[in-house]
């Protein structure tokens, strides 16, 4: 009769007998670190430690882990990346007059020419870096998924606050041009004034334009990185979860016909820049990779072999955004005069938007999965099965 119970999936489960899961992990079935509690016993330790060291069968290879990294280490660690790849992003310089310097701090040079619409948003990099790592650091579980969605949020909120103020300043200027009399036409100086004004507004109001077009760009993007990467992510950390796996079959059939179009219109970008057009088929193609892995990483696999599975689609959904962003500063280095120019500030973007569509995917992530526990504790009698 099985008295032991062991951790599947953050729950306990069980009972089973000690000869039943010694040649689990002799065959690789189970993580070596799992953790495990006798009947009426009321800690968690490894299991190890109650049935002893078992070795890996010849015929089998030793359970998959992640290094010897715990789950709280890897997504904490994963937030203080995002916050990183924000301030990279911020203070990655970029051809300015004649010279190299960070873009985001010519504040004075936007709001000259283009008003005061776009400064927050350009010092919002360095806020959501900072925030991001502290985030890492301080916070844990749902409540740092929290956090974490209302700052994926933020730059959609400047956007109304800003477009805000800056379609009123256009309307009052249209309005005061419709006022304008026969006597201030005469006047030069006070038309100059007029046109100089109307002029500011339509520099504001296109860049109005540009954020609100980039930021709807990114909700498309975060939901596109959020299919891709969570089902990988939660399956490498809770391998019998068959939530996660149902979620990336729904979303990775969306995602590869979304893939194949953007195939299709990768292949003129061959011949106007086959540097960017490489890297950006390479990376459509692991992506596409990476979901068919999800496709068969199915909930009848042997938690090693689903933690084995997620680990690859997850690095190869990774590992193709890479790429692409390697291919574009390549094609920016290889290039000369405002080409270059256009293409660093590219690069730049990139970094950007990057750390931007990633916060929505790593927040619900954080949501999903809830409090980091190796094993539950002082588990009520009452609650086991």
């Amino acid at each position: 009769m099985g008295n032991i119970y062991i951790v599947v999936d953050g729950l306990p489960d069980g009972p089973h007998t000690s000869e039943a899961l010694r040649k689990r992990l002799a065959k690789g079935d189970l993580p070596r670190d799992i953790h495990a509690s006798r009947e009426g016993d009321s800690d968690w330790v490894p299991l190890t430690e109650l049935i002893g060291e078992v070795s890996a069968t010849t015929e089998a290879k030793p359970a998959f882990s992640i290094s010897n990294i715990s789950e709280k280490q890897l997504r904490s660690g994963a937030w203080i990346g995002l916050g990183i790849l924000f301030l990279a992003a911020f203070i990655f310089p970029s051809p300015i007059n004649d010279g190299w310097g960070v873009l985001n701090l010519k504040t004075g040079w936007v709001k000259e020419h283009l008003g005061w619409t776009p400064i927050p948003l350009m010092l919002w990099p360095a806020t959501a870096g900072v925030a991001t790592i502290a985030l890492g650091l301080l916070l844990h579980g749902r409540v740092r998924a929290v956090a974490g969605l209302l700052l994926a949020l933020l730059p959609l909120l400047l956007l109304l606050v800003l477009g805000g103020g800056v379609m009123v300043q256009a309307l009052e200027m249209f309005t005061d041009l419709s006022e304008t009399q026969m006597a201030d036409l005469q006047d030069k100086d006070k038309m100059k004034g007029k046109m100089a004004s109307l002029l500011a507004s339509f520099a504001s109001l296109s860049a109005t334009a540009l954020l609100v077009f980039t930021a709807l760009t990114g909700v498309i993007a975060s939901l596109y990185a959020t299919a891709l990467l969570l089902p990988s992510a939660v399956r490498a950390l809770r391998p019998a979860s068959t939530g996660a796996y149902y979620a990336g079959l729904i979303g990775g059939c969306l995602l590869v016909i979304l893939q194949l179009l953007l195939l299709i219109v990768s292949v003129p970008l061959l011949l106007v820049n086959w540097v960017q057009g490489v890297g950006q088929v390479a990376a459509i193609l692991m992506h596409m990779a990476a979901v068919i892995i999800g496709f068969t990483n199915t909930t009848s696999r042997p938690p090693a072999v689903a933690v084995r599975r997620g680990c690859w689609a997850l690095g190869l959904a990774t590992g193709g955004c890479v790429v692409y962003g390697v291919a574009l500063l390549g094609s920016a280095l290889m290039a000369e005069g405002v080409q270059e120019t256009i293409g660093m500030y590219m690069f730049k973007f990139w970094l950007w938007f990057s750390a931007a569509v990633l916060l929505l995917p790593l927040a619900l992530a954080d949501l999903w999965l809830g409090k980091t526990v190796d094993a539950p504790t002082h588990l009520p009698e009452t609650d086991r099965p």
